[in-house]
Protein backbone atom coordinates (compact mmCIF):
# COMPACT_ATOMS: atom_id res chain seq x y z
CA UNK A 1 0.00 0.00 0.00
CA UNK A 2 0.94 3.19 -1.09
CA UNK A 3 2.31 5.91 2.87
CA UNK A 4 0.66 8.04 4.41
CA UNK A 5 2.98 11.47 5.44
CA UNK A 6 3.04 13.46 8.07
CA UNK A 7 4.09 16.23 9.73
CA UNK A 8 3.37 18.96 12.53
CA UNK A 9 4.35 22.51 13.21
CA UNK A 10 5.23 23.37 15.99
CA UNK A 11 7.26 21.19 17.00
CA UNK A 12 9.45 18.80 14.89
CA UNK A 13 9.92 15.45 16.94
CA UNK A 14 6.50 14.95 18.07
CA UNK A 15 5.26 10.62 18.50
CA UNK A 16 3.40 9.41 16.08
CA UNK A 17 0.97 7.08 17.05
CA UNK A 18 -1.28 5.04 14.18
CA UNK A 19 -4.16 3.17 15.17
CA UNK A 20 -2.16 3.09 19.06
CA UNK A 21 1.15 1.76 17.76
CA UNK A 22 3.96 3.88 17.89
CA UNK A 23 5.19 4.61 14.41
CA UNK A 24 7.93 7.35 14.72
CA UNK A 25 8.78 10.71 15.29
CA UNK A 26 7.46 13.62 12.83
CA UNK A 27 8.47 14.57 9.97
CA UNK A 28 8.17 11.14 8.51
CA UNK A 29 6.69 9.12 5.60
CA UNK A 30 4.89 5.49 7.17
CA UNK A 31 4.81 3.09 4.37
CA UNK A 32 2.81 -0.22 3.88
CA UNK A 33 -0.60 1.29 5.44
CA UNK A 34 -3.60 -0.77 4.09
CA UNK A 35 -6.58 0.95 2.79
CA UNK A 36 -9.07 2.06 4.88
CA UNK A 37 -10.03 4.24 8.45
CA UNK A 38 -7.54 4.95 11.21
CA UNK A 39 -6.70 6.87 14.19
CA UNK A 40 -3.75 9.44 13.81
CA UNK A 41 -1.74 10.98 17.02
CA UNK A 42 0.42 13.07 17.44
CA UNK A 43 2.13 13.36 21.36
CA UNK A 44 5.25 15.39 22.72
CA UNK A 45 5.42 16.11 26.59
CA UNK A 46 4.28 19.85 27.22
CA UNK A 47 1.57 19.64 24.12
CA UNK A 48 -1.76 18.73 23.71
CA UNK A 49 -2.54 15.56 22.24
CA UNK A 50 -3.86 16.10 18.60
CA UNK A 51 -5.39 12.99 17.29
CA UNK A 52 -7.59 12.25 13.35
CA UNK A 53 -9.29 9.87 11.77
CA UNK A 54 -7.81 9.03 8.44
CA UNK A 55 -9.19 6.94 5.60
CA UNK A 56 -6.26 6.01 3.69
CA UNK A 57 -7.35 5.34 -0.06
CA UNK A 58 -5.06 2.00 -1.75
CA UNK A 59 -2.99 3.32 -4.92
CA UNK A 60 -2.30 6.93 -3.39
CA UNK A 61 -0.49 9.36 -0.88
CA UNK A 62 -2.34 10.64 1.94
CA UNK A 63 -0.78 13.60 3.30
CA UNK A 64 -1.63 14.24 7.03
CA UNK A 65 -0.89 17.15 9.14
CA UNK A 66 -1.43 18.21 12.77
CA UNK A 67 -0.26 21.25 14.89
CA UNK A 68 0.78 20.40 18.71
CA UNK A 69 -0.45 23.42 21.34
CA UNK A 70 1.12 23.94 24.00
CA UNK A 71 -0.72 21.87 27.02
CA UNK A 72 -2.47 24.18 29.21
CA UNK A 73 -3.13 24.17 33.01
CA UNK A 74 -6.81 23.01 33.96
CA UNK A 75 -9.06 25.57 34.65
CA UNK A 76 -11.76 26.05 37.27
CA UNK A 77 -14.70 27.19 35.25
CA UNK A 78 -16.25 28.59 38.70
CA UNK A 79 -14.17 31.39 38.92
CA UNK A 80 -11.43 31.03 36.34
CA UNK A 81 -8.29 30.23 37.89
CA UNK A 82 -6.37 27.29 38.10
CA UNK A 83 -6.89 23.90 39.54
CA UNK A 84 -4.86 23.44 42.44
CA UNK A 85 -2.19 20.56 41.23
CA UNK A 86 -1.18 17.90 43.52
CA UNK A 87 2.02 17.74 45.18
CA UNK A 88 3.42 14.73 47.14
CA UNK A 89 3.76 15.77 50.72
CA UNK A 90 5.71 14.15 53.56
CA UNK A 91 2.69 14.85 56.22
CA UNK A 92 0.91 12.00 54.61
CA UNK A 93 3.59 9.69 55.76
CA UNK A 94 3.57 11.72 59.39
CA UNK A 95 0.21 11.86 60.24
CA UNK A 96 -0.52 8.46 61.22
CA UNK A 97 2.63 7.62 62.89
CA UNK A 98 1.28 10.52 64.76
CA UNK A 99 -2.56 9.41 65.25
CA UNK A 100 -1.05 6.05 66.63
CA UNK A 101 1.58 7.86 69.05
CA UNK A 102 -1.68 9.77 70.42
CA UNK A 103 -3.63 6.97 71.11
CA UNK A 104 -0.39 4.97 72.69
CA UNK A 105 0.22 8.09 75.35
CA UNK A 106 -3.70 8.14 76.29
CA UNK A 107 -3.62 4.53 76.49
CA UNK A 108 -0.84 5.04 79.26
CA UNK A 109 -1.97 7.67 81.03
CA UNK A 110 -5.05 5.23 81.58
CA UNK A 111 -3.43 2.47 82.99
CA UNK A 112 -1.76 4.94 85.27
CA UNK A 113 -4.78 6.41 86.88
Amino acid sequence: MPPARSSSAPPAGAGIYLDNKYRGVTPVVLADIPAGSHTFVLRQNGYAEWTSAVTVNGGSYTEISGKLVPATVPMNPATANPLPQLTKSGLSVILPFAGIAICGALVLLQMKE
